[in-house]
């Protein structure tokens, strides 16, 4: 077998690039090629076969789109989502309200739930981690104290509050949820501020939850214990997509801006014609 070189590599590259058929995953088949190259380097003892790639070979991951719902499509789905069936409703509502992934709300267990200092705490499970808590109002704690009856009522003891109705000892299916608000989008015709027909992602909840603590002018650290994260590394994403909270908090200073400005302006000598002169 021949030396495997530069030139291979570039040859292989114009090839996947030009002349394959099919779609693949670049990114993760070009980091795939080169770890297998780097570990039979080691063993063949020729380490320059793990530096065969440069990083330009490697292609850019898209830019992720953070995507939200406006104000008015989240009062346009919910005006249908709140009759549904009642459980499923109430999933919906508060993993809204709860602004955690929707494999926390749909693991919300039957303790979940206590007071301290006259203040209602969840305990919310992740299934990354363990688990975190935070304060929530009191109607919040109302629904799902509702939420906990209904199981009850049906289902008798059990560990999680949303429940599969096939086998009330796991908790209820994304993919069942996700399937019924899909059917719900397209009986009822329900559309996006532009008019074209709403999609579906839970996790579009979870963005506003955390677009209204930015504008709530609470801190990184706040936000991203409130979100369940475990760091703050992912939060400027939030404040990023926030324009309508850079547009308020900047309204002072471009109006005191202007005004200064236009004091600065009329001490020139003939603004007046410069500006009628366009």
């Amino acid at each position: 077998m021949g030396e495997v070189g530069r030139l291979n590599i570039e040859e292989y590259l114009t090839y996947i690039n030009l002349e394959r058929g099919q779609e693949r995953n670049l990114k993760t088949e070009m980091a795939n090629l080169k770890d297998m190259l780097q570990q039979v380097g080691k063993v063949i003892d020729k380490l320059k076969l793990g530096k065969l790639f440069i990083k330009q070979d490697m292609p850019k991951a898209p830019e992720v789109v953070f995507k939200t719902y406006s104000d008015e499509e989240i009062k346009r789905l919910n005006y249908y989502i709140i009759n549904m069936e009642e459980q499923v409703a109430r999933a919906l509502i508060l993993h809204q309200m709860l602004g955690g992934r929707i494999s926390d709300t749909l693991t919300l267990r039957t303790d979940c739930l206590y007071e301290e200092n006259g203040h209602y705490i969840v305990r919310m499970y992740q299934v990354k981690t363990s688990y975190y808590e935070k304060p929530i109002p009191d109607d919040v704690a109302k629904l799902i104290q509702k939420s906990m009856e209904y199981t009850y009522e049906r289902y008798g003891e059990t560990e999680y509050i949303f429940v599969n109705e096939s086998n009330p000892s796991l908790p209820f299916q994304y993919s069942m949820l996700k399937s019924r608000v899909y059917a719900l989008i397209h009986e009822n015709d329900i559309c996006k501020d532009n008019g074209e027909r709403m999609g579906f992602a839970t996790h579009l909840f979870r963005h506003c939850y955390g677009m209204k603590l930015v504008e709530l002018h609470l801190d990184d650290a706040a936000i991203a214990h409130l979100l369940g994260h475990r760091g703050v590394y992912t939060v400027y994403r939030y404040r990023r997509a926030s324009g309508k909270l850079m547009v308020k908090e900047t309204e002072e200073l471009r109006k005191t801006m202007d005004e200064i400005l236009s004091e600065i302006i009329k001490e020139w000598d003939g603004y007046e014609q410069v500006f009628q002169n366009g």
